[in-house]
């Protein structure tokens, strides 16, 4: 189904660059610290309760389905700052254990990170409307045509993040004031060979290297993923497309779509097909009492109507 479709894409990303995979571990690191103790937990409910708006928790997000990781990053980017009070409150009590004081350094540490606050901005966002989407494409009543527009509003609206880079950075620094992880790195002037030619050697750093390799990367991944396997179901739609958009259709538009799914299932549809749907048509058009023919009739609606009149 699309759905399930969708959660594959979801696979296929999930491979996609270092910072994503260290993203994700990190979530979930955090998930099973916190949820290891009581104590721990309560430190963290204590610590959200004073975060205006937010009222969410850690979710365990070692599954591929975007509802978890939905979840999950939401809850972290609106209750960052608490995350971080949380974890500071137990690397500071003394009556930690040595590995848990450790433990809850390390996760603090990785959280000032610049990338892990525009990692957690952007996939709040990006994941939210990938799992409304995956939550519509699960209705039992879904048609086909609108499976495939809410797949391609979905890919209009990647696109549209990849100009968006600055505010989510710009979101990251209420969260942490850190810099990129390289932004102090010392570049290492290679070595120039003959063969080499002219050009200058391009060195990416910092912000431009985490938004070209990390975030653009993982925007392209979608939008490719996406949009092939969107293209297998825009096939489907055409030829099976006319089942609930009959009504609109003329009689050789009808005959031309039958026609054509009949030569994709020779074997399957008789030949007097093309008259039968056209029949269907007017029958269905007068039986519903249909005002406007530009309507579609759902195909659970069609099928209801010809066992009702039992005109199998």
């Amino acid at each position: 189904c699309a759905a399930h479709s969708l959660n594959l894409v979801g696979v296929s990303v999930a491979e996609t660059c270092v910072n994503e995979l260290s993203f994700f571990a990190l979530v979930q690191k955090l998930f099973n610290f916190f949820s290891a103790s009581t104590a721990r937990w309560a430190v963290m409910s204590k610590c959200l309760e004073n975060e205006a708006g937010s009222g969410l928790v850690l979710k365990r997000v070692t599954g591929t389905r975007w509802c978890e990781r939905a979840d999950a990053t939401k809850a972290l980017s609106y209750g960052y700052s608490s995350f971080q009070k949380a974890l500071s409150v137990i690397a500071e009590d003394v009556k930690q254990k040595p590995e848990t004081i450790h433990e809850a350094k390390c996760l603090l540490q990785d959280l000032s990170r610049k990338e892990t606050a525009v990692m957690s901005v952007f996939w709040a966002v990006v994941l939210e409307r990938i799992n409304a989407v995956s939550k519509s494409l699960q209705k039992e009543t879904i048609e086909l045509q609108t499976a495939v527009n809410m797949l391609q509003s979905l890919s209009d609206f990647l696109t549209s993040q990849r100009d968006l880079f600055d505010e989510y950075e710009e979101k990251a620094n209420e969260k942490v004031e850190a810099q990129y992880s390289d932004d102090c790195n010392r570049f290492r002037k290679r070595k120039r060979h003959h063969a080499d030619g002219d050009a200058e050697e391009v060195v990416l750093l910092g912000k431009d290297k985490f938004r070209i390799e990390t975030y653009l990367l993982i925007l392209d991944k979608l939008s490719a993923e996406l949009n092939r396997r969107m293209r297998a179901y825009g096939k489907i739609q055409s030829l099976f497309g006319f089942l609930v958009e009959f009504p609109s259709k003329t009689d050789d538009e009808l005959r031309h779509a039958t026609e054509t799914f009949r030569e994709n299932y020779p074997d399957d549809i008789d030949i007097h097909f093309q008259e039968e749907m056209v029949h269907f048509k007017y029958f269905a058009l007068a039986a519903l009492q249909f005002e406007d023919s530009d309507d579609k009739i759902p195909a659970s609606q069609s099928y209801k109507l010809i066992c009702d009149n039992m005109i199998q």
